[in-house]
């Protein structure tokens, strides 16, 4: 009987703190910046990846933003300063996604707005593309943000950006 107590009451707590049944939550939002752009053939330009926690503190963020590898180059992928690991920096070519993922240490977590990360790319060849953040809500298998003490995904919105390359 006191087993049964027990679960009920941590189901009923879980469901008392879920981001999703708490309307009143501001969820995260994941933005570029620029959020669009021309740019040139050959030229590289800087897009900044911004993590804004809403009302919650964060533990960690994993983020799987799409391009077109045709059109654009992945030259560098630089790490912001708001978690401190940041355990994969990588380009996955044959689908065209930038895979970040940072993590805080369990001293600390992350509540605010803040550049979560800077991708630098050059254009290769012109056309008009987008940036695109690989999302669908309470999902971890895309971009998502992971609330502290409640192990939740915490991303409401993404904001993504159009980008022209001319020669």
């Amino acid at each position: 009987m006191v087993l049964i107590l027990e679960s009920t009451l941590l189901v009923f707590m879980a469901k008392k703190i879920s981001p999703s049944q708490n309307k009143s939550s501001k969820m995260a939002v994941l933005s570029l910046d620029p959020s669009s752009g021309s740019f040139k053939v050959g030229q590289e330009f800087e897009v900044k990846i911004i993590l804004d926690t809403g009302d919650y503190e964060t533990d960690a963020a994993d983020i799987r933003l799409s391009f077109e590898p045709k059109i654009l180059a992945v030259t560098k992928i630089s790490q912001g300063k708001i978690y401190d690991d940041y355990p994969a920096k990588r380009v996955d070519l044959e689908r065209g996604v930038v895979i970040i993922n940072g993590v805080a240490s369990i001293a600390s977590s992350f509540k605010g707005r803040e550049v979560f990360a800077t991708i630098s790319f050059k254009g290769l060849k012109p056309g008009k593309t987008d940036l695109i953040f690989e999302f669908a809500p309470l999902s971890t298998t895309d971009s998502n943000v992971v609330a502290t003490r409640i192990a939740k995904d915490v991303l409401g919105e993404i904001e993504g950006a159009s980008l022209e390359i001319s020669q």
